[in-house]
């Protein structure tokens, strides 16, 4: 289905390139020499979207246009910038853009408008049900669990031993959960993992012959309770589904705080790096504004600044959910991703940490007068 799109401020061969991405996701474009007719022509005929540099934006108070008449709130704006922190991006965001895309990037425009026209653009992107890490000796239940897991789209890794298991949780951190049979991983083993993991909320599944054990009380990370019985590949496969569909509560320890700033990833099966903003932080992850957020369960590398750091911090992590453009659930929060951190450093942590630290005692009421 195509959709109008105003192109306006650009030079000739940015609008032509522009123009281009628009083709190829399905809009007539129309492009304009001046603020005249191009505030003309949008007050008689509003457009699906709009596409103009943020500087351009700025000039003809294009929030102002924009809320000056109810017949504009459907009208998609999207905002060319040279540096993603440009002053007025920001508050350009809030007032009226959607996302906005590089210069140097038109290509990504495609994304975004297939976006806002509801077509999900990471549909083909690499992506799982998870990544699982499977405890278990004999070979016979491990290839069982393993090729039902498989089906299902897990991507499995194995551990022969629980010492084992615990030099791999500890060296890669983006495991969605863990499987264990009881005879290897003894209730003492399991909460030593918990404890040395407690931030994660790890979710672990716990067999014996006859019984299936989960972390899923509430509260409780690091206490097993029965959840089934009868533990075959197809069993232990629901019950990992069902968990993972209800994660445990409290995976973030700490409250989300404010943090307005350019952040950029990139899927760790692909090269390209995207642009996008976020509006918050906790200490384990952050939301991702964007129109077109990535499929649950990707695997990404963000980059961001935080308050009271030098330069820009540099973690794995991974989708843990999204909130497409136009879904109607929660109309008041914009449409993005909210990203769980799997793989940080030290030296990151401790700025992700600092910065965290910052941010919430300028939210702290004050004690004077």
């Amino acid at each position: 289905m195509s959709f109008k799109a105003h192109i306006f401020g650009f030079e000739a061969e940015m609008t032509s390139m522009i123009s281009e991405a628009l083709f190829f996701a399905g809009a007539d474009t129309v492009k304009f020499p001046d603020i005249a007719s191009f505030t003309k022509t949008f007050k008689l005929d509003p457009p699906t979207m709009i596409i103009l540099p943020l500087a351009a934006a700025r000039q003809i108070d294009l929030h102002v246009i924009l809320g000056s008449n109810e017949r504009f709130d459907r009208v998609a704006v999207l905002v060319a910038v040279d540096d993603p922190y440009e002053p007025g991006l920001r508050s350009m965001l809030e007032s009226c853009a959607l996302d906005y895309f590089l210069t140097s990037q038109p290509y990504h425009l495609k994304r975004l408008a297939l976006a806002v026209m509801s077509h999900n653009p990471w549909s083909e992107a690499p992506t799982t049900s998870g990544r699982l890490l499977l405890l278990e000796s004999n070979l016979e239940r491990r290839i069982g669990v393993a090729r039902a897991m498989r089906i299902a789209q897990f991507d499995v890794s194995f551990a022969d031993t629980i010492e084992d298991l615990e030099t791999r949780l500890s060296a890669d951190g983006s495991h969605s959960i863990v499987i264990a049979n009881q005879a290897l991983a003894s209730s003492e083993a399991f909460r030593r993992c918990c404890k040395d993991h407690v931030e994660r909320r790890l979710p672990w599944i716990v067999y014996t012959d006859q019984e299936i054990l989960a972390n899923t009380r509430e509260g409780m990370p690091d206490e097993l309770v029965p959840v089934g019985r009868d533990p075959n590949p197809d069993s232990l496969l629901f019950h990992v589904q069902d968990i993972l569909k209800k994660p445990l509560k409290d995976l973030r320890r700490s409250k989300r705080v404010p943090m307005f700033t350019p952040v950029r990833f990139q899927v760790d099966t692909l090269r390209d790096i995207v642009w996008a903003f976020t509006r918050d932080l906790s200490l384990n992850g952050i939301f991702i504004r964007t129109v077109a957020p990535l499929p649950p369960e990707t695997m990404i590398t963000v980059s961001f600044m935080v308050p009271t750091g030098e330069g820009t911090v540099k973690v794995g992590a991974r989708v843990a959910w999204r909130k497409e453009y136009g879904q109607a659930a929660d109309p008041m929060k914009p449409s993005g991703m909210g990203i769980q951190f799997t793989r940080v450093s030290g030296p990151d942590g401790a700025a992700i940490e600092a910065g965290y630290g910052a941010l919430s005692r300028l939210l702290e009421p004050s004690t004077c007068g």
